[in-house]
């Protein structure tokens, strides 16, 4: 007897594949690619796997993924990418894949929040730096008008905010 979870249709291959990739699971998810599973299927919140292994760290699904044509800025039904929450994460390995991948660096495929302001609001210098060397807009606003600084300000992220208020616009640098 084939248990339901195993019966290989497309719902259930999906739904391995989401999970594949929260837990990083690299051979399953190829297990999964070679039985027609599509990388790029979205969940009841629109994630896909490759958001999903960015939000948990698993720098090998996301590089796997990327390799196997993972499209980088599908955002979720909440306007979120996986750069994005690489960012929120403050991962540089799966920040830098993703960029190298061609993930637009300001996120701005249905994004709420520019990876740049997911860096800067939760004090991850090191990406904030990152971001701006790839061409971020350091002066770019929310549709409320918060920018980057006034995210990491908030965010007591001081230092970050001065770097940011003090950066020319992308179109300048």
């Amino acid at each position: 007897m084939v248990h339901p979870d195993d019966s290989g249709d497309g719902p259930t291959r999906a739904a391995n594949l989401w999970d594949a990739a929260r837990r990083g699971d690299v051979a399953g998810l190829e297990a999964l690619r070679i039985d027609g599973a599509d990388l790029d299927a979205t969940n009841d919140r629109g994630d896909t796997a490759l958001l999903l292994a960015a939000y948990y760290g698993r720098h090998a699904a996301v590089t796997w993924l990327l390799g196997h044509g993972a499209t980088p800025d599908r955002p979720n039904a909440k306007g979120q990418l996986a750069l994005a929450a690489a960012c929120y994460r403050g991962d540089r390995a799966i920040v830098t894949a993703l960029l190298d991948a061609g993930a637009d660096v300001e996120g701005t495929a249905g994004a709420i929040r520019r990876p740049l302001m997911m860096a800067s609001a939760y004090g991850h210098h090191e990406l904030v730096a990152l971001l701006l060397d790839r061409g971020a807009d350091p002066h770019a606003r929310t549709a409320d008008g918060r920018s980057a600084a006034d995210m990491a300000r908030a965010g007591g992220a001081e230092a970050i905010a001065a770097l940011l208020d003090a950066a020319p616009p992308a179109a300048q640098r």
